[in-house]
């Protein structure tokens, strides 16, 4: 099974994705999480604050802007593109020229009782947060195997927040394919080229400004190339092969986003997770509390009916999930 892991710290026991009633409800209802194209996600530095250090750090090194400019080119569409005029766009959120993939993105957080992303969900008395603690060994790798699927790549790692030492990193590894690139055939040449902007593109999704490190973010990233995308966007419904992309309204604009199932699929895993083999298909209990392990109800006054209607919840949608709890912060009100 193909997942790339690459930006992944240390794999974590358990993620919590946060959400809100009605958020918690269709996960429920559609066994599915939605991963949202990334640009239309909260954060308008999205990818482009480490772009903006990288390419002024490259811009100001002579050896690597003369061969970026001069050398290092992209065929896209017929036409020699320069590596250098494709940095400068990546560092406009308004560009969306010569992107050979498409990504869509769902955020979850290592901290399972958070108080600034409860905030994004309690923003006045009567509304309430939930913070879904999902299994990420089975989570990750059942999801990779769908992206596979559905002719899509699948990535997932903690968000870092230290933009100076990925700017190194990263100039660091485009001297290391400079290098390569010197020594290469024409044919070398262009699979550099072309595996290197996918790398950095990739990359910077996993980096965002520090003053967002209180949220210690993990992401999924389903990955789809353009043919797929434009394929996915002409779909009404699933096929076996392609996702379809939706779209939803939301803050005055419509956000292309995927229902990303986690309901149990024999095609996926005809002999699921466990060794033993000791949960089948008509079992989906069994299925489900793999996945779901708790789910932690914001700061509220009233615990024991908030708990009491998440039950509700779990029996109408056919769910067992080990601990249901109230936060550990004091409600302040």
């Amino acid at each position: 099974m193909e997942i790339d892991e690459y930006f992944l710290k240390e794999a974590p026991a358990y993620i919590y994705h946060y959400t809100s009633m009605d958020g918690l409800k269709n996960i429920l209802k559609t066994h599915s999480l939605w991963f949202s194209e990334y640009s239309f996600l909260n954060d308008y530095s999205e990818r482009i604050a480490l772009y903006q250090k990288l390419f002024k750090t490259i811009y100001y090194d002579n050896e690597l802007s003369d061969w970026m400019r001069n050398d290092f080119k992209i065929d896209i569409e017929g036409v020699d593109v320069p590596l250098i005029n494709i940095l400068r766009e990546r560092i406009s959120s308004d560009e969306q020229r010569y992107f050979p993939y498409h990504y869509f993105i769902c955020s979850f957080s290592n901290d399972p009782d958070n108080l600034h992303l409860w905030s994004s969900y309690t923003k006045s008395n009567d509304l309430t947060g939930y913070s879904i603690a999902f299994q990420y060994f089975y989570l990750s790798r059942f999801m990779a195997a769908q992206a596979k699927k559905h002719r899509c790549f699948f990535s997932t790692g903690d968000i870092h927040y230290d933009l100076d030492a990925g700017c190194n990193e990263l100039v660091n590894i485009i001297r290391e394919q400079h290098a390569e690139w010197e020594k290469s055939d024409e044919k070398g040449k262009e699979h550099i080229s072309r595996e290197l902007i996918k790398f950095l593109d990739l990359r910077c999704l996993y980096y965002k400004n520090a003053c967002f490190s209180i949220e210690n973010e993990v992401r999924f990233i389903l990955i789809m190339d353009d043919s797929v995308f434009k394929e996915s966007l002409k779909l009404d419904e699933n096929t076996k092969d392609l996702f379809a992309i939706k779209i939803r309204e939301k803050k005055q604009m419509f956000i292309p986003y995927v229902e990303f199932g986690f309901s149990y699929d024999k095609d996926l895993y005809p002999a699921p997770f466990d060794e033993y083999n000791t949960f089948t298909e008509e079992n989906y209990k069994d299925f489900s509390r793999l996945l779901i392990s708790e789910i932690k109800v914001s700061p509220t006054l009233n615990n024991l009916k908030a708990i009491n209607s998440i039950n509700y919840l779990l029996d109408k949608y056919d769910y067992i999930v080990d601990d249901l709890t109230t936060s550990d912060i004091p409600l302040d009100y």
